[in-house]
């Protein structure tokens, strides 16, 4: 959650990424929303990898529950009738923390169910599924127990990629090449990796933890974790069983694990809340420049192109801000200051990471001066960018009311801010549905409201966000069909409302794909 970024290597990351890049290899579907690849590498070097479409129909991610270890992984995968499967963090007994040696050792859940004991500390990282939600946090982010939206969490360690960048790790094992395993997320959050490279054997030599990360770059994700390696390192796929060569030369008993669910049918359980104002009821906000779009993180990825007809439906608002600039209340509360003067509430920390927040650079700010700053309407989930024939680009947002300037009152805490903790929760809901998931949402500090209603948006059955203009749920595709790369068509330019036409965008976005092509 946090984005504090490690030091990115550059020559050494891309020598590494050179000598991972596979050739081209096709993808083989063995479940609904679940497809796998092998993959030879120079080195030589052999890699497996499992990619799951969180959105596709009865998608859910599964970690172990207290219990249901140690035990193979394929015989967890087998236990809870996944499509395919992999190990998890590393055994307690290896951690610092007085844990029973059949745990694991950071934060871990499954099904629902916390292994008691486990937290997320400053040097551990976590992934986290719960309804509508996958999040990674950075392990540089301590989050203490579990929020009460989280169903499924591994932990892991080091982070490999954040922001779409591979991060140095040379500590300890990382500079050695060994068999590895590590999970990974897409920028959107709908498609996730997990990813198994053999090694300590003359057909497959292994990775450091830097060309891990270099050849996760190459699968297009944004954030990457470590998990447990060496002889734990292990793919298993109900259609085809154990498809890795573990070094061992068989299958370790461990305590816990990934799998995937693929029922077919019914709603995914984690696919990312996309929210996209309606035309009609929203606005869209111009970003001004590159220097502006450079300070929100806004990624040339995201950029969804439509018709000049579908933007022409959207009313003009005030342009982007410079720079995002959060505060918050002495409760942990935390708001984007926004045009005006006005606050927005930022719902939850899965807003805090889509948006790229810093956690640290949170101010906090009287009551006073706070009750002076008019409210506006919440932050979305997700920013939504878009662009139509022409060079400029929008951020699509909720319809901004008339404000008037409030009084002056700086209202800042002169004391030394030390950023945003997420508070311990005690547990998960006891109130189950039907699947046995615990339902509503986290209050915790940022106050989210169990079904608090999107302004101008509509939710369609599988929980994805559509809008009343037909805009369809953005990097949703597939990466074979490589939407994710430059964005969904939404039909020919035709003729709208005018756009204002900067001739620095075009190269600008050329140079950030370019970029993103060669990290």
């Amino acid at each position: 959650m946090a984005h504090v970024r490690g030091s990115i290597f550059a020559a050494a990351s891309c020598a590494a990424l050179l000598l991972a890049t596979p050739a081209a290899h096709a993808w083989t579907t063995t479940a609904t929303g679940v497809s796998y690849q092998k993959m030879s590498l120079a080195g030589p070097r052999v890699a497996h990898v499992t990619r799951v479409d969180l959105c596709a129909p009865g998608v859910r991610m599964r970690a172990t529950a207290p219990g249901e270890g140690p035990r193979t992984v394929s015989s967890f995968g087998a236990l809870v009738g996944g499509a395919a499967a992999i190990n998890g963090d590393w055994p307690a007994k290896d951690g610092v923390l007085p844990l029973p040696s059949t745990y694991p050792r950071g934060l871990s859940m499954g099904n629902g169910v916390h292994f008691t004991g486990t937290v997320d500390p400053t040097y551990y990282g976590f992934v986290a599924f719960g309804h509508n939600k996958a999040l990674h946090s950075h392990m540089s982010q301590a989050v203490g127990g579990p929020l009460a939206w989280m169903q499924e969490v591994v932990s892991g360690q080091p982070t490999l990629v954040w922001g779409g960048a591979a991060l140095s790790n040379t500590g300890g094992h990382c500079p050695v090449r060994h068999p590895r395993t590590a999970v990974a997320l897409d920028k959107a959050g709908t498609t996730f990796y997990m990813i198994v490279v053999d090694g300590r054997s003359s057909s497959s030599i292994g990775m450091t933890c830097n060309e891990l990360a270099a050849f996760a770059l190459t699968l297009k994700v944004d954030s990457a974790l470590l998990q447990d390696g060496g002889g734990s390192s292990t793919m298993w796929l109900k259609s085809s069983g154990v498809v890795n060569a573990p070094s061992d030369g068989s299958q370790r008993s461990l305590v816990n694990h990934w799998a995937v669910l693929a029922g077919g049918s019914g709603s995914p359980r984690s696919c990312a809340t996309r929210e996209i104002p309606a035309a009609g009821k929203g606005i869209k906000r111009h970003v001004p420049n590159p220097t502006v779009f450079a300070a929100w993180k806004f990624g040339a990825a995201e950029i969804i192109s439509v018709s000049n007809t579908y933007l022409g439906g959207f009313k003009s608002g005030p342009s982007v801000l410079a720079a995002p600039a959060l505060i918050k209340d002495a409760k942990g509360k935390v708001y984007l200051k926004d045009v005006y003067g006005s606050k927005r509430h930022v719902p939850n920390p899965y807003a805090m990471d889509t948006w790229r927040f810093d956690w640290g650079k949170i101010k906090l700010l009287s009551s006073n001066a706070l009750a002076a700053m008019p409210t506006r309407a919440r932050l979305t989930y997700t920013p939504v960018l878009v662009k139509g024939s022409g060079a400029a680009v929008y951020l699509l947002d909720f319809e901004i009311p008339p404000l008037t300037p409030p009084k002056k009152d700086s209202g800042v805490v002169t004391q030394k801010d030390s950023g945003v903790s997420a508070k311990k929760d005690s547990g998960v809901s006891a109130k189950q549905d039907a699947g046995g998931s615990a339902v509503g949402q986290d209050a915790g500090v940022f106050g989210e409201d169990a079904g608090e209603s999107m302004d101008g948006s509509m939710q369609n059955p599988n929980g994805r966000w559509i809008d009343a203009g037909g805009l369809p749920p953005m990097a949703h595709a597939s990466q074979d069909d490589n939407t994710l790369r430059g964005g969904c068509s939404m039909g020919s330019g035709d003729v709208g409302a005018s756009t204002p036409m900067w001739g620095w965008w075009p190269l600008f976005l050329l140079l950030l794909m370019r970029r993103g092509d060669s990290a």
